[in-house]
Parts: structure tokens; C-alpha cells; sequence
């Protein structure tokens, strides 16, 4: 529908911006010819060498290459079409350097104006296949199509970038073929949801931040499914025992993993869900939304020896079935 181009400042050819840009050239001058190919950068000086041919064509390519990115960009829009360009350095220019000078050539009446409009902004519009070209606006004026906009302040929330791959229960799932009805798929979509939160609370503090980012991320179906899912956590941090692994006096190690050697000698990984430390005390914590079964234990117990190894002081574990409201103390 609409296309924001925020900065289309972006230069016509790239070699210059980057030194270490190399093409490939076959000589033809002796001695050089001896060489079936060198390596040249595309810097300006190759333009006066033996290498000139080479040169203005991998120009020409850069040239085609800009110029198609620019294209490309301002042919999605299907109703508005936004582009911010502004000169190199605030120095204009009359070669094409950037998508600033190409804008400029390709649309000279929007420069030619630039009497009609805000001293700060220079804006075109153009409308179908109507040339609008510029009009000055009245801000007190009551026609909505010719009134100065007014400045507003926006808020950004960005999700943090992971680079890094976890198979989910999800996608296990379909790799493996297995099928799960309705009901078992909604406990399993549920817990991977209530993993992800939990992994990234530090402190109670950080409950309503954690359940943001995942609604910005789209994780929830509804704004009732948003609000059920906070009156679950909301509910469960009501344990005493619950609410103390979450005190600001811990450090905090959300779903890292231990490599180990297993009984064949293989390099092995396990993830606890959450451990914490505060020097005298370590704890382990697994959380679960299903029913208990005993391979739950035999995992925490794994992971309790595993830190015991590494040195962890007084290691306990845990078990916290969150919809069921238990948390069940695990022992080696």
C-alpha cells in the first residue's frame, strides 16, 4: 500500500566506498599478458591504466545495479510513495553521485519550485499521471488537503536480532512426521510460548516488557489471548517459592547451553531452562506445562550433576508446572 524510502542518499557506483572491491582482469599489454588474470581495485586511478576498459564496464554495472535498486524500491508502493534524499555532505553536486542528483535530474520541477514550498523541505507530489507539482500550504486554513501537517513524536519498539538457530517442540514435531491432535498441539504451542517469556525475565520487573515483545512479534492470536497468557504468569510468580527465583540478589543464566561428553564419549548439549546463582546457592529451574512424568526428573537431575561438575556451589533443582500451580523439588 505504502512505501517509506527513508534515505535514498546511496551512491551511483560503489567501488569508491569500498577499497577493498576487486574485479578480475585479463591483461593485454606485455608484460603484464604473461598473467592469465590480476587483480585490480576499482578505484578512479584504474580508469587511466591498461585497465580502463575493465573499469567502465564494471562502472556501468555498478551504475545499472543502483539504479535498479532505485527502481525496484519506488515500484512496490500501490497508493503513497515517500522518498527522503538529501545531497552528499549538503554539498550539491552537478555529476550523478548519489540518488540525490539522479532524483534531482530525473524531476526538475520539483527543484525549480523551491520558492513555493518550506524553506526547510523540499516536497514534489505527483498523482496518477497529474503532475501536482508544489503548492504552499496555510496552516490555519480548514481544507485538510492544503493545511501544513503538524509534527508528531513516534515511539519504536524494535525486537532484539538472535543470530542463532533452536529447533522448537514445533518444528520437531513436523521433521519427525508425528501427529498430534488438537488438544496436545494446543499444550505444546503453549508451552513454547510460556518458555519464551519466561527466558526472557530477569526480575518480576521485566514481566510486562517480555510480554510485549513477544505481541509485537505477533506470538499472540488476540488482544484475549495477550491477557490470558499475563494473568497465567501474573498467577504463577503468587508462589512464594516461584517469585524468590526471580529476585534482582540472583545472576541470572536463561537457557544456556552445557556441552558435555555422554556414556558413548559423544559431544553432547543440554539447555536448562533457567539457572541461578548467587555465589553460596545455585538453583535449577525446568518449566513445564504439561503433567509430571519422570523423565521431567531424570533431565533436572542431569542437569544438577552436570553443574555440580562445573563447580556450582550447593546445587538444588526444580520442576515448575506452571498451569498445575506445582513445583516439585527434584533430588540426586
Amino acid at each position: 500500500h505504502s512505501v517509506i524510502i527513508p534515505f535514498a542518499t546511496w551512491k551511483v557506483t560503489d567501488g569508491n566506498n569500498n577499497r577493498n572491491h576487486l574485479i578480475w582482469c585479463k591483461p593485454n599489454v606485455p608484460p603484464f599478458d604473461d598473467l592469465p588474470l590480476c587483480p585490480v581495485r576499482v578505484v578512479s586511478a584504474v580508469g587511466n591504466s591498461i585497465f580502463s576498459e575493465d573499469y567502465r564496464t564494471e562502472l556501468l554495472k555498478q551504475y545499472v545495479d543502483n539504479i535498479n535498486l532505485l527502481y525496484v524500491a519506488m515500484t512496490r508502493a500501490s497508493e503513497n510513495l515517500i522518498v527522503i534524499s538529501n545531497p552528499l555532505d549538503g554539498k550539491e553536486k552537478t555529476d550523478l553521485v548519489t540518488m540525490y542528483e539522479v532524483l534531482r535530474q530525473a524531476m526538475p520541477e520539483a527543484w525549480n519550485a523551491q520558492s513555493a514550498v518550506d524553506e526547510e523541505f523540499e516536497v514534489f507530489e505527483e498523482a496518477g499521471s497529474e503532475r501536482c507539482g508544489f503548492q504552499a500550504t496555510h496552516k490555519d486554513s480548514k481544507n485538510v488537503m492544503i493545511q501544513k501537517p503538524a509534527m508528531h513524536s513516534l515511539s519504536f519498539t524494535s525486537g532484539e536480532s538472535r543470530g542463532e538457530f533452536r529447533q522448537s517442540n514445533k518444528s520437531k514435531r513436523f521433521i519427525q512426521g508425528e501427529e498430534l491432535d488438537g488438544e496436545r498441539t494446543k499444550y505444546l504451542d503453549e508451552g513454547i510460548l510460556f518458555h519464551a517469556i519466561l527466558s526472557e525475565i530477569q526480575t518480576l520487573d521485566d514481566v510486562e516488557r517480555a510480554i510485549d515483545r513477544l505481541d509485537i512479534e505477533g506470538c499472540f492470536g488476540s488482544r484475549y489471548h495477550r491477557e490470558d497468557v499475563k494473568r497465567l504468569v501474573e498467577h504463577a510468580f503468587q508462589d512464594p517459592r516461584s517469585s524468590v527465583w526471580f529476585d534482582s540478589r540472583w545472576t541470572v543464566i536463561n537457557e544456556n547451553a552445557i556441552v558435555f561428553k555422554d556414556s558413548n564419549g559423544k559431544i553432547a548439549t543440554c539447555r536448562p531452562d533457567r539457572v541461578i546463582t548467587d555465589g553460596k546457592e545455585t538453583i535449577v529451574i525446568d518449566y513445564k506445562t504439561g503433567i509430571y512424568h519422570l523423565a521431567h526428573e531424570e533431565q533436572v537431575i542431569r542437569y544438577m550433576n552436570l553443574l555440580q561438575q562445573m563447580g556450582y556451589p550447593n546445587v538444588k533443582g526444580f520442576l515448575w508446572y506452571i498451569r498445575q500451580q506445582s513445583i516439585v523439588e527434584i533430588r540426586c
